[in-house]
């Protein structure tokens, strides 16, 4: 599987739309199923950061197990302490929380 198919895929299994764009006319690029044109605030996410990641991850009703799983978790403090080879070395979270949201796809 391709980084750009993971995307895709943890993407769409979170409720986000990934466009498909294909040369309309010489004004530009429409998406095939939205009818949006191409332009800076509609590209495709990279999910590069982890920020990105957890953003996504955070509104799914099952993140705290996600957490749990993942991450130290301070129950005292309510707080999480995100590895640091997740930061380091950001598609490893991608590709856990992409796992995750596919074997979870009912609890976003």
């Amino acid at each position: 599987m391709t980084r750009e198919q993971m995307c895709r895929e943890f993407c769409e299994a979170n409720g986000g739309h990934w466009h498909e764009w294909y040369a309309r006319t010489s004004a530009g690029y429409e998406c095939e199923s939205c009818g949006k044109f191409l332009d800076m605030d509609s590209d495709n996410p990279t999910f590069s950061h982890p920020e990105e990641v957890l953003e996504v991850m955070m509104k799914r009703k099952d993140y705290p197990y996600f957490a749990i799983r993942h991450f130290l978790v301070d129950f005292k403090k309510l707080g999480i302490c995100v590895p640091e080879t997740y930061i380091t070395k950001p598609d490893k979270l991608l590709i856990a929380a992409h796992k995750w949201s596919m074997e979870h796809r009912e609890a976003k």
